[in-house]
């Protein structure tokens, strides 16, 4: 610490009384002590509103922001020059001005709009924008706008909640236009010309040389037909009931795969071919002995070639 030169020494300090205030005489026992304070404040303008905060101590310093008032506009920012904007207009940048000024949005003119492929027209009353469609990719424009042909519509799969709605709307099926209807769901069915029928998906690698049955002869990939049957009789002494008889498909070739359910409580059934027909051996399931002379209803499904 710096000290006075001999004995004694004499320092004086002056404060203005209000802002600065000196206290003490100066002695070691005595010192100087010198206070200060001031004041801050913020003005607002009829664009910002300004705002202060803390107590100015260097633990809650003085925090000055400035926020847009509510009565700011876009013409009170610098570059920005629209003192009386038309409704409507946009902002846009004026080089020479530097300064963003407003401006009636440009447009093109009627007949200014080039097309592609696809489209048509120049956009003008006298020639609006039209879609093109090609005639061979199954599409048309109508009213509603862009679909499909109805010669498209029927070479697709088509879904109808039920029958009645499938002949409403497709009164005139093409040849082998295949539909799907919400009340059987999961069995689609094509038109043969005349009547609607189930459409049965043959894998001929499974059944070449597979045949459940073959009358005539083996399955050569032939369209199948399905045979659907409810069959009630009474079993011989072996349990034995002719389900498909041979008027039911003696006039096929042979029967690919065959499906049988007991529809009769506490019975189980197994099929085989016996000629031109299919029997099924009926068991009771809680003895596992043949049902011998009892009445049975069986509902069989075969799939004919």
């Amino acid at each position: 610490m710096a000290r006075c030169p001999g004995a004694t020494c004499v320092c004086k300090i002056n404060g203005d009384g209000t802002h600065l205030i000196v206290t003490g005489t100066g002695t070691q026992q005595d010192p100087f002590v010198l206070t200060s304070d001031f004041a801050v404040t913020a003005g607002d303008t009829s664009a910002i509103d300004m705002g202060i905060a803390g107590s100015g101590t260097s633990a809650d310093p003085y925090v000055i922001s400035a926020l847009f008032s509510p009565l700011s506009q876009l013409q009170d920012i610098g570059n920005v020059n629209a003192p009386a904007p038309t409704n409507g207009y946009v902002l846009a940048w004026n080089s020479a001005s530097n300064t963003w000024e407003p401006q009636a949005p440009t447009t093109a003119p009627a007949g200014a709009v080039t097309t592609g492929s696809g489209l048509s027209g120049d956009g003008s009353g006298g020639s609006p924008l039209d879609v093109e469609v090609d005639p061979a990719g199954g599409l048309t424009v109508g009213g509603s706008g862009v679909g499909l042909t109805t010669t498209t519509k029927q070479g697709l799969v088509q879904r109808f909640v039920n029958i009645s709605d499938r002949t409403a709307n497709d009164p005139t099926p093409d040849l082998n236009a295949v539909t799907m209807l919400d009340t059987g769901p999961g069995s689609p069915e094509f038109w043969d010309g005349s009547a609607w029928k189930p459409l049965i998906i043959v894998d001929d690698y499974l059944h070449l040389g597979n045949e459940f049955s073959q009358i005539s002869g083996a399955y050569t990939g032939s369209p199948v037909t399905v045979v659907s049957k409810n069959s009630t009789g009474v079993t011989d002494g072996s349990g034995q009931l002719v389900l498909l008889t041979s008027p039911d498909i003696g006039g096929f070739a042979g029967v690919l795969s065959v499906n049988a359910t007991p529809l009769t409580a506490g019975m189980s059934v197994s099929l085989s071919a016996v000629s031109d027909t299919v029997v099924g051996t009926f068991t009771d399931i809680a003895t596992a002995a043949p049902a011998t002379g009892v009445t049975v209803t069986a509902s069989v499904t075969a799939m004919c070639y």
